[in-house]
């Protein structure tokens, strides 16, 4: 079974995915009520897991704010009506800049993660090793190549 492209590369602790399954359960709590026949149900579920896991991260551990995503994506598409109240305006509102926010740390995450290996990579490479000694070397070389003038090493 080939994985589903919104989930492909990711994956999920045990604590993101508890935070992940209350965030459904207590978003599809509040709006179930808003939904009549079995496909409507079906495609609302959608709309808010496909949402719910868009969002989350391993480092997910708000369920509030999961919901509240959930819920602003349903009212976006149209499934619950646009927001109404002042409210429900500042509510949308503070949840686009959450979401914001929290997207603009995964990427900085990812992007110090690249910075880190990019420099590791390019560093430049420590010599453990010293210099060789010139005047041993030469000593060593010419007491193995006997010559007919004497010792060359003087």
């Amino acid at each position: 079974m080939r994985m589903h492209p919104l989930t492909t590369g990711r994956t999920f602790g045990p604590r993101a995915l508890t935070t992940i399954g209350a965030a459904f359960d207590d978003a599809w709590q509040a709006v179930e009520s808003c939904f009549i026949g079995p496909l409507s149900h079906q495609a609302a579920r959608l709309v808010l897991a496909n949402t719910i896991l868009e969002h989350a991260t391993d480092d997910s551990r708000d369920p509030g704010l999961l919901t509240w995503i959930g819920i602003s994506e349903l009212a976006r598409r149209g499934y619950l009506g646009a927001a109404e109240t002042p409210n429900q305006k500042a509510l949308s509102a503070i949840l686009e800049s959450q979401n914001l926010i929290s997207l603009s740390r995964a990427e900085l995450k990812t992007s110090e993660q690249a910075f880190a290996v990019r420099e590791s990579i390019t560093a430049e490479p420590q010599l453990s090793c010293r210099p060789p000694n010139v005047k041993l070397l030469k000593t060593l070389v010419a007491a193995s190549y006997p010559t007919p003038y004497g010792n060359p090493t003087n």
